[in-house]
């Protein structure tokens, strides 16, 4: 199937006939601007196609106009090897017809969806429109999906070209009988509870957990036997005379050495006493020393910074006069210049005020004239009458009218006149030549003259409601020809003329009033009298001091004058800056020289006199000296008694020592007692033993366990062999479904080559996209980005649209704003396999992107008016 043309009246924003004509066939691109109406036209294409023309579906009632109306939808297209036009009409005014434009066969209300489904099938017009007409969004929110009606036809078309493999039923049917036997004895999750296996599963391992308890009863008699084994070995140990004697042994050695060195502490704890008092001597000493030492250095260091300030009061108090005579002369120049400014800065008001006044009095003038205009426009619209209502009633009149023409020549017959070749045109109407191919509409007696030959007539029948039409078409005539007289005027045209006029006026005045309220926003009075008030100041300020000026030449003299009373100012507080920098300096020296004075006879008074210091330091010296070996000494004897001494943590490894050895005699008494007392306890356990017969037990029970898993065995190999033939089964059964997805992936591999290439889309048994694989690694649709996914959807539906074309099954690819995603580069290479796609069935592309798509090699069309009628 090829679409030729859409065309419609009263459907949403196209309350007028439009239509999109010279559809080729081929690539066909329909090319608007956001709300030019594509995809309404899209939309009432596939309704037309789809639904009757009883329907009241929602859809439907969204096709009609705000205005109201009855939805007219055309539908021009080529399929069984003819052209066929089929219309509807909605709601209001039901209707349909389905025409043979070659053999003039027509089909009228419900016969036209009986006609739809020979020519089509019973299922493949909504098959088709859901897999192949992608309306806007589409592809974003589902990129992946094949719709269940998409699939069947999918799967048709391959089941028309690969036979269906013979064994492919008995694979199945043999599946569900293995399926059945399984279920008796396995669920999804597991065993199923009363099946044999189950049953047996269950006798087994009671059978065992029995074995394994018997079987731990024979291993606690032979542990019993062990440990009274052990049980006297220990005793005979421990009642032996060389052990107790080795006991006593320890004990005593442990005592004797604790003895030892506690003797040896005593004396290292003497010797850390001398060792302390020598320690305190010998620093008391060193002190002094240093007490001296220091005093001597400390008055040495202040004499020489004493001189030092010294010579800084007398170098500070001549650069201190130098800066006060700097600072003098500085004061000077910002006077000067302070003055300079102030007179430049008197000539820049005046110039200011001029200028002022001059753009003032010209807003003044334009102010006046646009006042001027607006009140010759006042006149001119008082002396247009206008009535919106009436305009607004005559343009319902107008439309209602030709919407009541569209209705009743489409009930009428149509004539349509074809020459044969080198044919003379000899027809002629009301005395006027036919052209070949010219179509006449026979609204009323129709008749046709063929020179030499006859006269035919042409009489139309029509229905009760192409009467009933007429007569409303008549009744809206009358009532627009009353309306035109009351407004005076010959025609409507006249009507919106005399409106356009005051609308340009109006427009004129609101520019106007825009004018006014920029250059005058508190009233032309209120602006005169600024012009007024700025022509007055401009006089009280008088004449410039200096020659005249323009207003930059003044301003750039005012800037530099600023400049450089801010540098005079500049060098003034920096001269400030310096002296007071210089005072504070000056100040800070005083004050250090007589510390520092003070602080050297401070020291002079606590030191001794120059002529002992020398004395006293050689004493202090040797002081020093013989307390430092007495000292040493000291140390050497502490350090080889603690050698000798154990500390704290040996002597109390000695006290544990002594303890553990009176502890061990003890606990070798108690151990006896206890082990005792553990062999009459374990003689007593093997006796019961021997009563119950746990051997004779363990026998029996192992001989049940494998009984029992000899049937478990048998029916777990019946339930496995089930399986593993289940299994063969389900390869077999997937190679055979695998044969359907090579004729789409054979019709996907061009398209994929262009866009992704190497790669393949990975397809399921449902022929919906899992995945796009790329360098033999799959990546999931859920991780490609918008732009990809999108791509992968329109690429599957050029293959599953190329799968159909070669089957005979043709239906056109609609694309309604796709591709919005994509990047320069895959954008290209898009509109090569969309060119390519066209070669083999339609596709048509809706866009409001002109530039996007420019270089897309196909056929461009437009929405216009329907030019052409029924």
């Amino acid at each position: 199937m090829k679409l030729r043309a859409i065309r419609v009246a009263e459907v949403g924003r196209f309350m007028e006939p439009a239509a999109v004509e010279g559809l080729s066939g081929g690539l066909d691109l329909l090319v608007g601007s956001n709300e030019a109406g594509k995809s309404t036209l899209l939309k009432a294409a596939r309704l037309a196609l789809r639904e009757k023309h009883t329907s009241t579906r929602a859809e439907i009632r969204e096709l009609r106009p705000y205005g109201g109306g009855a939805p007219l939808v055309e539908v021009e297209f080529e399929a069984g090897g003819e052209r066929w036009r089929l219309r509807k009409r909605y709601l209001a005014e039901k209707a349909a017809e389905l025409v043979s434009l070659g053999s003039n066969r027509i089909a009228r209300g419900a016969d036209v969806d009986t006609a739809l489904d020979t020519l089509f099938g019973a299922e493949s017009i909504s098959s088709r429109l859901s897999l192949l007409w992608l309306e806007q969004g589409s592809l974003v929110t589902a990129p992946a999906a094949v719709p269940e009606a998409g699939r069947d036809l999918v799967h048709a078309a391959v089941t028309a070209e690969i036979a269906n493999a013979a064994g492919g039923a008995a694979v199945r049917r043999m599946r569900r009988e293995i399926a059945a036997l399984l279920d008796a004895q396995v669920t999804k999750t597991g065993l199923r509870k009363n099946g044999g296996l189950a049953v047996a599963e269950r006798r087994l391992a009671g059978a065992k957990e029995a074995l394994a308890v018997a079987r731990r009863r024979a291993e606690d008699d032979e542990a019993l036997v062990e440990q009274l084994v052990r049980v006297e070995t220990e005793a005979q140990a421990l009642r032996a005379p060389e052990a107790a004697h080795l006991r006593q042994r320890r004990l005593a050695a442990a005592e004797a050495q604790l003895q030892a060195g506690r003797a040896n502490a005593a004396r290292r704890d003497a010797a850390a006493v001398a060792e302390a008092d020598a320690r305190r001597r010998h620093e008391q000493a060193a002190s002094a020393l240093r007490h001296l030492t220091d005093a001597l250095d400390q008055i040495e260091r202040v004499s020489r910074e004493t001189e030092t300030y010294t010579h800084e009061a007398v170098r500070l108090g001549a650069e201190l006069a130098t800066a006060q005579k700097l600072l003098d002369d500085a004061e000077k120049l910002v006077r000067a210049r302070q003055t300079e400014f102030a007179v430049a800065e008197a000539d820049l008001a005046r110039l200011r005020a001029a200028q002022a006044w001059r753009e003032l009095a010209q807003a003044g003038k334009q102010a006046q004239a646009a006042a001027k205009r607006l009140d010759e426009i006042a006149r001119d619209l008082a002396a247009l009458p206008q009535d919106d209502k009436l305009l607004g009633d005559a343009r319902k009149l107008v439309a209602a009218i030709a919407g009541g023409k569209a209705r009743v020549e489409a009930q009428a017959p149509i004539v349509t006149v074809d020459y044969e070749p080198d044919a003379i045109a000899r027809i002629t109407h009301d005395g006027s030549p036919v052209g070949d191919g010219m179509q006449l509409v026979a609204q009323g007696k129709l008749e046709l003259s063929i020179a030499g030959v006859g006269r035919i007539t042409v009489m139309p029948s029509h229905s009760g409601d192409h009467a009933a039409m007429v007569r409303s078409l008549a009744c809206d005539h009358a009532a627009l020809e009353a309306l035109l007289a009351t407004a005076n005027v010959a025609d409507a045209a006249t009507l919106e003329a005399r409106r356009e006029a005051a609308r340009v006026l109006e427009a004129e005045r609101g520019r106007l009033e825009g004018t006014m309220t920029a250059l005058a926003p508190e009233g032309l009075a209120a602006l005169l009298d600024r012009v007024r008030a700025a022509e007055a100041h401009l006089a009280k300020l008088g004449s410039p001091t200096e020659p005249v000026r323009t207003l930059a030449e003044m301003g750039d003299a005012v800037v530099d004058l600023r400049a450089q009373c801010e540098r005079a100012g500049q060098a003034r507080d920096g001269a400030a800056a310096t002296l007071d920098q210089l005072a504070r300096e000056q100040a800070a020296a005083g004050a250090r020289l007589q510390g520092h004075e003070e602080r050297l006879a401070q020291l002079r008074s606590q030191a001794p006199p120059a002529d002992d210091a020398a004395r006293m330091r050689s004493q202090h010296e040797d002081e020093a000296e013989a307390a430092s070996l007495a000292y040493s000494e000291a140390l050497r004897i502490h350090a080889a008694l603690k050698a000798e001494a154990p500390d704290a943590a040996g002597l109390a490894r000695m006290e544990n020592e002594v303890t553990t050895a009176r502890r061990e005699i003890e606990a070798a008494r108690e151990r006896l007692s206890d082990l005792m007392a553990q062999r009459s306890r374990l003689e007593g356990g093997l006796e019961q033993a021997r009563r119950e017969d746990r051997t004779g037990q363990l026998e029996e029970l192992i001989a049940e366990v494998e009984q029992a898993q000899r049937d478990y065995d048998d029916i777990a190999e019946d339930v496995a062999a089930l399986k593993l033939l289940d299994d063969e089964l389900a390869r077999e059964d997937a190679a055979l479904r695998s044969a359907y997805q090579v004729p789409v992936a054979e019709r996907l591999a061009p398209y994929l080559e262009l866009l992704f290439p190497g790669g393949s889309v990975a397809l399921d048994d449902k022929f919906e996209t899992s995945g796009l694989v790329r360098a033999d690694l799959k990546e999931r649709m859920d991780d490609l980005s918008a732009g990809t996914r999108e791509q992968i959807a329109v690429i599957v539906r050029l293959g599953f649209a190329r799968l159909l074309a070669d089957q005979g099954m043709s239906w056109p690819l609609v694309l309604d704003d796709a591709l919005v995603h994509s990047d320069d580069w895959r954008i290209l290479a898009m509109h090569r396999a969309l060119e390519r796609a066209a070669q083999s069935h339609q596709v048509i592309v809706l866009t409001s992107r002109e530039q996007t798509f420019g270089n897309l090699a196909g056929n461009r069309v437009s929405v216009g008016p329907w030019l052409q009628g029924p």
